[in-house]
């Protein structure tokens, strides 16, 4: 009987976790904030404080943090990353996902480091393939620093790019996200109080600042993955949006940051809207396809629902669970694996 699987996904702001019972079944979904671009040195030990004591006895691989700029190259990052799973779990096999559409050994997945890099997307888009009836769908995954926006018919993913670059180019990928993303990235300018400010183009607030204002996204102050290093409370926030137009509290507060997010989340929204619509008509797809959400900023895609009147909306939070929403590429991967390792069996 085959045992457990163990999916990862190690994206470079964060590492995710799944497990697959030996029947097919939904085990364990976790996930942990790991700053890899600041410290690679630490992810063989940041994985196993994520996995803890769940069991398992394979692994399937899946990966984004390639990218982040503590490596110059993506053969570089792949082969810290696959190193540093390695590393984590000695002695248990690993298998490597890859944008191909395949799972490789790891001496092929660095061999092939362009092959391997971000295939994590590919990874949720076939699970969410097979799960869903027959017809025209676009997966959209809003995570904290990217959004991913895939095209699905009759359960088969019929993404346009593969690569990054190529994925850009076709707004298949956003990289725009909930947590991470750079506030002068999304706007240019903001009217506050009835007055035009172009925005300061500083790392002073970022996405989490405007949706921790408009109560989308829960405080904590234990956590300071912030532009300023503080902590992740609204008080804060509004500080670091102050910054954004020069400001600070004694003339900035509570009135001002919410206009300043509302602001952020409407051209969100409307990035978010025209990526849709672009993926749909490149894909030949009516103004009937349905829409799958799932991601940390899965609340941002259901909030489309009336700009879309004819499509049906699947919530992978309400099918799965937010766990498994948030989750849903290491789990996707730790499927794929199962279910290759079952046919072969």
């Amino acid at each position: 009987m085959m045992g457990p699987v163990l999916g990862l996904d190690i994206g470079g702001a964060g590492i995710k976790g799944a497990t697959v019972g030996d029947a097919g079944q939904v085990g364990w979904v976790g996930s942990r904030r790991f700053a890899l671009w600041r410290e690679p040195e630490k992810l063989a030990d940041e994985l196993q404080l994520l996995v803890g004591d769940q069991q398992f006895d394979r692994i399937a691989l899946t990966m984004t943090g390639e990218l982040c700029d503590a490596f110059q190259t993506k053969e570089e990052g792949v082969t810290r990353i696959v190193g540093s799973a390695m590393q984590a779990f000695e002695g248990v096999p690993i298998k490597v996902w890859q944008a191909t559409g395949r799972f490789v050994d790891m001496e092929e997945a660095i061999a092939d480091a362009w092959g391997t890099a971000a295939g994590n997307w590919l990874a949720q888009a076939e699970y969410v393939a097979e799960i869903l009836p027959k017809g025209e769908w676009i997966l959209v995954d809003v995570g904290s620093t990217t959004t991913d926006v895939i095209p699905i018919r009759d359960g088969r993913v019929r993404a346009r790019g593969r690569t990054d670059p190529d994925r850009l180019a076709a707004s298949e990928l956003v990289y725009r996200g909930v947590r991470r993303t750079p506030l002068a990235a999304v706007l240019k300018e903001a009217t506050i109080d009835r007055v035009r400010y172009p925005l300061m183009a500083e790392l002073f607030a970022t996405t989490l600042d405007a949706y921790l204002v408009l109560h989308r996204i829960s405080e904590d102050s234990l956590e300071k993955g912030t532009a300023d290093g503080r902590a992740e409370t609204i008080d804060r926030a509004i500080d670091r949006l102050s910054r954004m137009i020069g400001s600070d509290r004694s003339r900035f507060g509570k009135r001002q940051a919410t206009q300043l997010a509302c602001q952020v989340f409407e051209e969100q929204q409307r990035e978010t809207i025209d990526a849709i619509r672009h993926v749909a008509r490149m894909s030949e797809m009516g103004d009937r396809h349905g829409i799958v959400t799932s991601g940390e900023g899965e609340w941002l895609v259901r909030s489309l629902e009336e700009q879309f009147p004819l499509s049906t909306f699947v919530s992978l939070s309400e099918v799965g669970s937010p766990a498994l929403s948030r989750g849903a590429c290491a789990w996707g991967v730790a499927h794929l694996w199962w279910r290759e390792s079952a046919r072969g069996s």
